[in-house]
């Protein structure tokens, strides 16, 4: 669907009885607008000490309203680290509005909008646990089990929401669809884990996986900081961090280590091309997983009937990743701020300079900038 026509959709349901609307929210990290006393925004700081808007908040002021978290008496009932299925989160013990059935239902304990624009958009930190848990499956039919079961869990659980919303006289949701997790930073920090406590186990502990870790590190530096014109660029710079991680960790180590790397077939070259085949092969199974959770989404969505309307962000992310420059973004692949912007025991994020920053499409490993969520807001208003 095109700009012009989720645009003309979204005004079709806008009241036409007011020119300012509400906006009722339930989701995770990237519509938490600052739940107290849990993560802080997702964000980070402006010159004059303001956190920047996320795309949410956009959407609030262009219907004449602003938005405030749950906590603070407003309509934002997203938490940072919310999923669709309790499970995935080891923290809703804790917090139980981690999950959006808790979400929606702290809602209708209040007088409900019936008329307000309600957003329901959660699964990136589901999908990203499920994920992480398949890779540790040896046997490929039962990874293919757990991901189906899981997605078709996921897609349930998200109706069911749907479905209690408009049990409470609620006949329109805006539910975006779930961005591709391997494109974060994030995913390309975990495979480095990953890597480095195979070649730990492989040599018996002899060999720590925080040394090819810091060579991953230093690659990093040396080629995601370098300018990305598309996403051709993307990814061959990512190629080129895991082949420069894999001959600097081979180059660096003693003489003994180099024998036994070697004899397990795991010279410089064995090694990258190792990583890229498993990056590959991740990259491609995220993939298929992400169009098939948003797929199954839409379709048990549609199941229970009602306004619907999906938007792409995970298109749009995709094409801000092959068309950045008509996003004012120069780089897809390094990030702003290097400690989580979400995280509470870290300190807020400001970056000195704000036009370099804003070039940037992740605010941290994880979480896009207030570029990116510009362009997201814009696909609702």
């Amino acid at each position: 669907m095109t700009l012009n026509k989720i645009s003309f959709v979204l005004l079709c349901l806008v009241s036409t009885g007011a020119f300012a609307q509400e906006v009722v929210v339930f989701g995770d990290s990237l519509s938490d607008v600052g739940q107290i006393k849990w993560n802080k925004k997702a964000s980070y700081l402006k010159s004059d000490g303001a956190y920047h808007l996320l795309y949410d908040e956009h959407l609030a002021q262009a219907l004449g309203r602003s938005l405030m978290a749950s906590t603070q008496g407003g309509l934002s009932y997203a938490y940072s680290g919310g999923v669709i299925v309790g499970t995935n989160n080891t923290k809703t013990t804790e917090q139980p509005q981690l999950t959006l059935q808790h979400q929606v239902k702290q809602y209708l304990q209040t007088p409900v909008k019936k008329d307000a624009l309600h957003v329901l958009w959660a699964g990136g930190n589901d999908l990203a646990t499920v994920l992480a848990k398949a890779a540790t499956l040896t046997k490929a039919e039962e990874k293919q089990a757990y991901v189906l079961d899981s997605i078709n869990t996921m897609a349930q659980t998200m109706a069911q929401q749907w479905r209690t919303l408009q049990q409470a006289g609620i006949n329109q949701i805006i539910a975006p669809t779930i961005p591709n997790v391997t494109y974060t930073p994030e995913f390309f920090n975990q495979l480095a884990e990953a890597a480095g406590a195979q070649i730990q186990a492989k040599s018996y502990n002899l060999i720590n996986k925080a040394d090819f870790v810091a060579s991953f590190k230093r690659a990093v530096e040396q080629f995601l900081t370098q300018p990305t014109n598309n996403l051709e660029a993307f990814e061959q710079h990512r190629l080129q961090t895991l082949e420069k991680a894999a001959e600097d960790f081979y180059n660096s180590r003693a003489w003994y280590t180099k024998l036994l790397l070697s004899t397990a077939g795991y010279n410089a070259k064995a090694l990258a091309d190792t990583l890229i085949k498993e990056y590959k092969t991740i990259v491609e199974q995220a993939a298929q997983a992400t169009a098939l959770l948003n797929a199954r989404i839409t379709s048990a969505l549609n199941q229970e009937g009602g306004n619907i309307v999906r938007i792409d962000t995970d298109g749009l992310l995709k094409d801000m990743m092959t068309r950045p420059s008509e996003y004012g973004l120069t780089n897809t692949t390094a990030v702003v701020c290097k400690e989580s912007t979400a995280d509470p025991a870290k300190p807020a994020c400001q970056p000195e300079d704000q036009t370099a920053a804003s070039q940037r499409l992740f605010a941290d490993s994880f979480h896009p900038g207030p570029t990116a969520h510009k362009a997201m807001s814009a696909l609702y208003a």
